[in-house]
Parts: C-alpha cells; sequence; structure tokens
C-alpha cells in the first residue's frame, strides 16, 4: 500500500490528510453521540438538578422559551462538525481528481518531450495518475457513508429529546 501511496505524487498527502481528521472527527462525533443519547434516554436524569429539563417543574411561557432556547443550542451542538465531514468528502474527491489531471499533463509532458506514444509511458503515467482518484475515493465514500450515519443519529436524538420534554412537560402540569 505504501508503494501505491508514493507512486500517486505530491497530492496523496492532503488525501491522507483528510483521511486521517475525517476519521478523527468521525470518532468524535460518534462517541459524543453515544453519550448524549444515553444521557437523555436514562430517565433519572430528566429531573436531576443539572438535567436541562428541570426548568420544567414551572412551564409557563417564560418556561417554554427556555426550552425553545435549549433546543436550538442543542440542534446546534449536535450538527456542529458534521458540515466539515462533509467538505472532507468533498475535498476528498476534488484532490483525487486534481491528481489525475496532473497525472495526465505530466503523461502528454512526456509523449511531447519524445514526439511518440510509446504505449508502456502512456500506461505507467496513466496508473500513477489514477492512483490519486482511487485514493480520494476510498477517502470520500466512507466519509459520505459515516456522515450519513452521524446525520441519522442527530436526528434520532433531536426527536429522542423532544418526546423526553414533552414527557416531562405532562408529568409537571398533570402531576404523573
Amino acid at each position: 500500500m505504501l508503494f501505491y501511496f508514493l507512486k500517486g505524487g505530491i497530492i496523496m498527502w492532503p488525501i491522507l490528510f483528510c483521511s486521517v481528521w475525517a476519521l478523527a472527527l468521525f470518532l468524535r462525533k460518534f462517541f459524543e453521540y453515544k453519550a448524549k443519547f444515553d444521557y437523555i434516554s436514562d430517565g433519572k436524569s430528566v429531573f436531576s438538578k443539572d438535567s436541562p429539563f428541570n426548568c420544567l417543574k414551572n412551564v409557563n411561557s417564560e418556561g417554554r422559551q427556555k426550552i425553545s432556547v435549549y433546543f436550538a443550542k442543542e440542534i446546534h451542538f449536535l450538527e456542529k462538525g458534521l458540515e466539515t465531514l462533509n467538505t472532507l468528502a468533498g475535498s476528498a474527491t476534488l484532490l483525487g481528481l486534481c491528481g489525475t489531471v496532473i497525472g495526465m499533463i505530466k503523461t502528454f509532458m512526456v509523449i511531447s518531450a519524445q514526439n511518440s506514444a510509446n504505449p508502456s509511458l502512456l500506461a505507467s503515467g496513466i496508473w500513477e495518475a489514477l492512483l490519486t482518484t482511487a485514493f480520494g475515493l476510498m477517502v470520500a465514500i466512507p466519509c459520505h457513508i459515516g456522515l450519513h450515519y452521524l446525520e441519522k443519529n442527530s436526528d434520532e436524538i433531536a426527536i429522542l429529546l423532544r418526546e423526553k420534554t414533552e414527557e416531562a412537560i405532562l408529568k409537571n402540569e398533570f402531576g404523573n
């Protein structure tokens, strides 16, 4: 694998950087979502002293406004970083394409310098150029899959948060 990486040229390094950054971001968000989901789904934490649901004890217009602000902050927090993962996936694809174009330019420069089209020179330059596309796609595809997985989890957490809030409001209003 290292042989192919080095044969891909200078563009392989930014693709590697995108890969490492995307993996780190995915893992951070994955564990962040797991902890958030566990916290919200835990029934005991709903009315604990430090719980955001604690403001629901006296639900009036001020309490509802606090809930709205809390939801907005939570959704923003959940989605933070997802746009970066999307950008990394797109960047890896484009970097791969850029490497291919650079490789093809080099191939045509060799053909131009020799005034002939030697098939072995063409094949050698083209396969090296295509390596960056392959590596770019190997980074971008898992990034997109991970992004959609995290977006689904973010939506599930937002729904669970809303359900727990409604449940807490009903318990407080009807004394259940």
